[in-house]
């Protein structure tokens, strides 16, 4: 078989590793060297390879607007797009802008006060993560909190009263939406009613609630675990305490976060049969409203460790450094809030007594008394 000829044209470009050569011809230079480099470095912008690349020129490109301050630059060399995070130290309003392409145009992506960017605090530590919908950039200076900002996808204050399955946002930046852990509502679970109906088993029932996305994976821990609610039927006498029981517990969820934080969240049950305890998670419900009523009948979808009942996640509001290892996020020298002694603070409240007769015509076989008159 006879040899394919090289032709003049080589599809692969040498690394600048060697140095140049300028005294052979094209076809006698070794792999890595050069012959030509004008105004060239070795490094490139991101120094994660190695290659020969323009100098970067110091020629005046764009200006910010009067009285701003730039205090953190990050480039986006998948979109070749620079963002500026700039700060008024006379009006403490701060901006986030960006220019495209290089074309020395300055554009605004949001612009708040409650950026709260600071001259005295610049930001060094700035990485960007790009998928298929976004592009995320995440930010620290040791002084705000951890932040982040989808620049596709800006959040913006949901209007007041508007409906969640079709909602409206004001111009005004929500703040809150860039922390890496944000402030948000905790919500509440009442056992409204046990009805007949349904294919629970003997024993105790509990709930538990948790913000998540729609494929159910968890953004919080779990909060608000009930009161246990015991099923049984009067009229069934058994050493086993695992048989049907035709009914149904009717679950009120309220104080749902409505800010556009969270879409979605996770209601979990947890089943005491014959003393043992095991945990499920119900189904994974749309927030549409600020309250929600669900009728628990049995039904589940996947099974649960207690340890995700009880798992709680750490809080850490301020970082000094930040990097990323191959898209996974590395904060270093993070801070959290100090924790409470709540001890000191119970030692000083004065408790109150507090009675509630039960009906002649009721008692402890009611469900609702069990779970929610239980002293």
């Amino acid at each position: 078989m006879a040899e394919q000829e090289e032709g003049n044209i080589r599809q692969n470009y040498n690394n600048a590793t060697t140095g140049l050569n300028l005294d052979q011809t094209l076809n006698q230079i070794p792999k890595g060297k050069l012959t030509y480099a004008l105004n060239a470095a070795v490094e490139n912008f991101d120094s994660n390879s190695v290659n020969y690349q323009n100098e970067p020129g110091n020629k005046f490109c764009l200006s910010f607007p009067d009285s701003y301050v730039l205090i953190g630059e990050h480039f986006i060399i998948e979109k070749n797009k620079h963002i500026f995070f700039i700060t008024n130290p006379a009006t403490a309003n701060s901006q986030i802008g960006y220019m495209d392409n290089n074309d020395c145009l300055y554009r605004i992506l949001v612009n708040a006060p409650c950026l709260n960017f600071n001259v005295d605090y610049p930001i060094h530590k700035i990485v960007h993560r790009i998928t298929n919908c976004s592009t995320e950039i995440y930010w620290t200076d040791g002084f705000n909190p951890r932040r982040y900002l989808d620049i596709d996808n800006v959040p913006k204050v949901l209007k007041p009263g508007t409906d969640l399955c079709d909602a409206e946002y004001t111009d005004e930046l929500d703040c809150n939406q860039l922390k890496l852990q944000p402030n948000f509502t905790i919500p509440e679970i009442r056992i409204h009613d046990v009805v007949s109906g349904g294919n629970l088993i003997s024993g105790t029932y509990q709930f538990a609630i948790q913000y998540s996305d729609p494929a159910g994976n968890p953004f919080t821990s779990y909060y608000s675990v009930t009161n246990p609610t015991p099923i049984a039927d009067e009229f069934v006498t058994s050493v086993n305490f695992n048989y049907p029981v035709g009914k149904s517990i009717v679950v009120d969820v309220s104080n749902l976060e409505t800010s556009g934080q969270f879409e979605y969240f996770n209601l979990a049950v947890i089943k005491t049969i014959n003393g043992v305890s095991s945990v499920q998670l119900v189904g994974t419900y749309f927030i549409d409203n600020i309250q929600k009523q669900i009728t628990y009948t049995g039904q589940f979808t996947i099974d649960l460790a207690i340890e995700d009942i009880f798992e709680k996640f750490p809080f850490y509001e301020i970082a000094q450094d930040l990097t990323a290892v191959q898209d996974v996020l590395v904060w270093d020298q993070l801070t959290s809030i100090d924790r409470i002694n709540y001890q000191q603070i119970a030692s000083a409240i004065t408790l109150q007594w507090e009675s509630w007769r039960i009906p002649a015509t009721e008692n402890y076989a009611d469900e609702l008394n069990a779970t929610n008159l239980r002293g």
